[in-house]
C-alpha cells in the first residue's frame, strides 16, 4: 500500500512540478537517466541506483530516527563515505569507491566511544526522545535537498529547489514512516523497489 501511495503521489507531484517549470518557461536542466544509461550502462545503474543508493540513503537519513549508538555510528559512517566519495569520485575508478575504508575510519571509533561514554550515550538517547518530531522532519528535508544533484545546479535551480525536490520530500515522509512503523529493512526494500521501477521505466523508454 505504501509503495502504491508513494508512486501515485510521486508521479502526481512530479508532473505538477515539471508542468509549472514548462508553464513558466524556466531554464532548469535535469540530469537524465537516459544519459546515465548511455554513459555508464545498465549494470552500473542497477548496482548504484537500485541497490547501493537506497541502502546508503536509508542508513544516512532514516536509521537514526530511532537512536542507538550503533545507528548513530553507521549513519556517520555513511555520511563520511558519501562526502569523501563525492570528493574523490573523479580520481578513482568505479570499483574504487566500494573499496573505500569508511567503516574502519568512522564506525568503530564512534561506536566504542558511545559505548564507553555512558553519559554521552544517555544524553543522545534523551535528545532523540525529546526531539523525535523535529528529527523526523529534518531527515525529510535533508533527504529531499540531497537530490539537488539530480539537476544542473545554478542560481535559478537553487532558488527553485524547495519545489523541485517536493516529490523526494513526499517520498521521504513515506519512507520515514515506514522505517518507524515497520523497521529499517522495510524502508530499504521500499526504496529499492521504487528506484527499480524508475530505472526500469527509463531503461525501456531509452531503448
Amino acid at each position: 500500500m505504501l509503495l502504491f501511495i508513494s508512486i501515485f503521489l510521486g508521479n502526481i507531484i512530479g508532473i505538477s512540478v515539471f508542468f509549472l517549470i514548462d508553464t513558466l518557461n524556466l531554464d532548469i536542466s535535469m540530469k537524465s537517466l537516459h544519459q546515465n544509461f548511455h554513459e555508464k550502462g545498465l549494470i552500473y545503474m542497477i548496482i548504484i541506483i537500485c541497490l547501493v543508493a537506497p541502502i546508503i540513503e536509508e542508513i544516512s537519513f532514516r536509521l537514526c530516527l530511532r537512536y542507538s549508538s550503533w545507528n548513530l555510528s553507521l549513519m556517520i559512517g555513511c555520511w563520511i563515505y558519501t562526502i569523501l566519495a563525492q570528493i574523490i569520485k573523479s580520481k578513482v575508478s568505479f570499483w574504487g569507491n566500494f573499496i573505500f575504508m569508511y567503516p574502519i575510519m568512522a564506525l568503530p571509533i564512534v561506536y566504542f566511544f558511545l559505548e564507553k561514554c555512558k553519559i554521552m550515550n544517555s544524553a543522545f538517547d534523551n535528545f532523540w526522545s525529546v526531539n523525535s518530531r523535529p528529527i523526523f522532519y529534518l531527515s525529510v528535508v535533508l533527504f529531499a535537498f540531497s537530490h539537488t544533484f539530480n539537476f544542473e545546479v545554478d542560481l535559478l535551480t537553487l532558488i527553485m529547489i524547495p519545489i523541485l525536490t517536493l516529490p523526494q520530500a513526499i517520498m521521504g515522509v513515506i519512507l520515514s514512516y515506514t522505517r518507524l512503523k515497520f523497521g529499517i529493512i522495510y524502508s530499504i526494500c521500499l526504496h529499492i523497489i521504487f528506484n527499480a521501477i524508475a530505472v526500469g521505466t527509463s531503461y525501456f523508454s531509452y531503448n
